[in-house]
């Protein structure tokens, strides 16, 4: 090969590499456009559906915009464009929304799905049976309402003290009838008032209860059963 066939064969090769490189780094622009332009539209989504649909605290909302197909093209729009929401209500949580260009005719439909948010008790490690219940084992977390199927607590404070009455996993959302602050075949105090004076006895307890729950209860003295309300950890209320 003499001087001069090497110097037009790495002239090809460093044109063809000059192309190829132009054409890489416009391939990467567009293809980083394009999913610009996709998360812009997500965004204007999202903003539409919190500002037109909702009508609670923003900050009780989860809303997951569906990511747009990477093969849908977005033109640019020299309208604004507009959003429709599809199959909403109230109490739904997927519907769609219909994002349109109606100079051009051109419209794309995105899924979105939104969970309403509670704050609950969740346990944060294993509960064994019978175990009391402290600020340690416990802790808050925001939860999809869909999933709570029954009463729960919405601070610690209502449940330190209380104890187990099933084993809990970590994560587990505490619920009434996975505790009991006076259990069956406890040791109670009884309290009554009569005429302005406190009397107290001791009682066992027949039933499980938490507070606020009228269970029965064994006078230990008189053998007597009665009904009284949970009141606390081992503290029981008759009222007279």
């Amino acid at each position: 090969m003499t001087h001069t066939t090497y110097q037009r064969l790495s002239t090809t090769l460093w044109t063809v590499f000059i192309l190829f490189s132009v054409l890489f780094t416009q391939i990467v622009f567009a293809a980083e456009r394009k999913q610009s332009k996709a998360h812009e539209l997500q965004q204007q989504i999202e903003a539409f559906v919190f500002e037109n649909l909702i009508n609670e605290d923003a900050s009780d909302i989860k809303l997951n915009v569906r990511k747009i197909d990477r093969r849908q093209k977005i033109p640019d729009c020299a309208e604004q464009i507009t959003f429709e929401a599809l199959n909403y209500s109230q109490d739904t949580s997927h519907f769609s929304v219909k994002a349109s260009c109606p100079e051009i005719n051109w419209f794309v439909f995105v899924n979105v799905s939104m969970a309403r948010l509670q704050s609950v008790v969740v346990a944060t490690t294993v509960v064994d049976p019978g175990q009391l219940l402290s600020s340690h084992s416990l802790e808050i977390k925001r939860i999809d309402v869909n999933r709570l199927r029954t009463t729960t607590f919405l601070q610690p404070e209502q449940i330190i003290g209380a104890r187990a009455k099933k084993r809990m996993r970590e994560g587990s959302i505490i619920t009434t009838s996975m505790l009991c602050f006076v259990c069956k075949g406890d040791r109670v105090t009884i309290t009554a008032s009569i005429n302005g004076l406190s009397i107290k006895a001791s009682g066992m307890a027949l039933e499980d209860g938490n507070v606020g729950d009228s269970i029965k209860i064994e006078n230990i003295t008189t053998d007597k059963v009665i009904v009284a309300k949970v009141l606390k950890q081992g503290e029981v209320r008759v009222v007279i």
